[in-house]
């Protein structure tokens, strides 16, 4: 069973969120929009971590560029979960933090059960989640395994990637073994996953530090090396030569691992397809001649004449239109300003 005094929380609170420009910049990512009662998701992440993990047991990985912006929407009690330790640098994707995380940690506690969590996520049924997540923890600690909190679709999102879980042991149908992941479908993909069972990869999971560990020595040996040089020598240049790539990528897709199926309410916002469905970012707008087109301009009354699959986002400096379609790829504007001398917009 889980032992609590040896139970870690790391959320993960990296990237810059370009998929939600201009809402979330470089130096305001995603994780400090708010949701509907205005506490940002970070906080909201920090609240449910709290239902599970000990607060001394918690850490945020962050990037050395945010920590002033995180201080600011955390009290000074919490301050400590920005310890040194955990702060990269530079952004190299998760694969670099999760493993940054895990050898900080297992050096002090070599029993750790760690608990990895993005900050970008909105759960309403905190219990109901918590239930999911004691049973994922359990199992891992039981087993000696990762174990993924895998989502019941609501929708055929195609934003999302999928995992296919094999058929219930005989031993157990509290977690299945995962057969294969699958990225962000087409729709039509999409709603077949669904008929065949899977499920939307939450990205939160859990495992013993030592089977972490374990994984980069099997799949991954060069970061490995490389990061326990930079934690030896804290020289941030060997940090800045990492790899920059997903730990689904470099890790998941290739160890062995379980999958919880959770039917909590879930949504990674990600993209301006979640995000506008969500109630505190629903704004009315008056269409003419015209259909499907959403607009978020806070105090702004926006029209569409003749258009339809029209987004309109509007901040204090900038104004993003698009076709609904191009969601997923709002991400390239920022290199686009950058490309062409606007980085003060990025």
């Amino acid at each position: 069973m889980e032992n609590k005094s040896h139970s870690y929380g790391i959320l993960l609170a990296g990237g810059g969120g370009y998929r939600l420009w201009p809402l979330s910049r470089k130096n305001n990512p995603k994780y400090f929009l708010p949701l509907n009662n205005q506490t940002s998701l970070l906080e909201a992440t920090l609240q449910r971590m709290a239902l599970l993990i000990d607060k001394d047991k918690q850490v945020i990985v962050t990037t050395k560029d945010q920590v002033a912006n995180i201080k600011k929407y955390l009290p000074i009690s919490l301050h400590s979960i920005l310890h040194q330790d955990f702060i990269e640098p530079r952004a190299r994707n998760t694969a670099a933090a999760v493993l940054l995380a895990t050898l900080r940690i297992y050096t002090t506690d070599p029993d750790a059960l760690l608990f990895f969590a993005p900050v970008d996520h909105d759960i309403p049924d905190e219990q109901l989640f918590c239930e999911h997540m004691h049973k994922a923890l359990n199992y891992a600690a039981e087993h000696n395994t990762l174990v993924l909190l895998g989502i019941t679709p609501s929708y055929p999102a195609t934003g999302y990637g999928y995992i296919q879980k094999e058929d219930a042991t005989t031993y157990t149908t509290t977690a299945y073994a995962v057969k294969k992941f699958y990225e962000k479908p087409l729709y039509a993909d999409a709603c077949l996953y669904i008929n065949q069972g899977m499920l939307w990869n939450s990205g939160i999971f859990c495992a013993p530090a030592a089977v972490i560990i374990e994984h980069y020595k099997n799949y991954a040996q060069d970061m490995l090396c490389a990061m326990q040089d930079y934690i030896l020598t804290n020289d941030p240049e060997k940090y800045y030569t990492l790899q920059s790539i997903s730990f689904d990528h470099l890790i998941l897709e290739k160890c062995p691992a379980y999958v919880i199926p959770a039917q909590c309410a879930w949504s990674d916002m990600g993209t301006f397809a979640t995000l506008l469905d969500h109630t505190h970012y629903q704004q009315p707008a008056i269409t003419i001649d015209g259909d499907n087109n959403k607009a978020f301009a806070p105090g702004k009354l926006v029209t569409f004449l003749g258009v339809e699959n029209i987004w309109v986002i509007e901040t204090h400096d900038a104004i993003l239109v698009m076709k609904n379609s191009d969601t997923e790829n709002v991400k390239k504007i920022a290199s686009k300003l950058t490309e062409c001398g606007y980085e003060q917009y990025v």
